[in-house]
């Protein structure tokens, strides 16, 4: 606790974390920091961090595959331009479980389970949110919260909140199937 268990320095660019498992994570399970760029986290485990369990700040990075457990903040957040996380678990996260900090990330094919807060928050412009499976979140399943982004073909089951709260203008939202959500 106090200290990450796994972080990407500056120099990190082009890194490979592959099937790491990180139980009783400390401060973030993984950290990347911003000048890291290109890294690629595959197929990790990470559980009971006391912030994030993936936090990756760099551009043009990819968290795929893999599963974070009962983080105190969010499960996985990528703030680069241009990430992407894909294919992952996330369950029981006392936060959002996915947020997308930088423009143009990418949130698709991941199944979502009981946040504390929001299922996806795409805080940045051009994002987009597709073929994800969300369910039992505090609050929304996904919340738009910027201009030009997409949610298309995810399936969210009781949203505290809304299904989809769409505050941002020019967002694309099509086929969606929301089911017992609050709002």
């Amino acid at each position: 606790s106090g200290e990450d268990a796994i972080d990407i320095t500056s120099n990190g660019s082009g890194a490979l974390l592959s099937n790491i498992k990180g139980i009783e994570a400390g401060d973030n399970g993984i950290d990347g920091h911003a000048l890291a760029t290109d890294v690629v986290v595959r197929g990790c485990r990470i559980e009971n961090a006391d912030n994030k369990s993936i936090d990756i700040k760099g551009d043009n990075c990819k968290v795929i595959d893999s599963f974070v457990f009962s983080s105190a903040d969010d499960g996985i957040r990528v703030s680069g331009q241009d990430s992407s996380i894909i294919s992952c678990e996330c369950v029981s996260n006392g936060n959002e479980a996915i947020e997308l900090a930088g423009q143009g990330c990418k949130a698709n094919d991941n199944t979502i389970d009981n946040p504390s807060d929001r299922g996806i928050a795409i805080e940045a412009e051009d994002c987009q949110a597709n073929d994800n499976r969300i369910a039992g979140t505090g609050n929304d399943g996904i919340l738009l919260n910027q201009d030009n982004c997409k949610a298309n073909s995810n399936s969210i089951r009781n949203a505290g909140d809304e299904g989809i709260d769409v505050d941002g203008a020019s967002c694309d939202v099509n086929g969606n199937t929301v089911i017992d959500s609050s709002d």
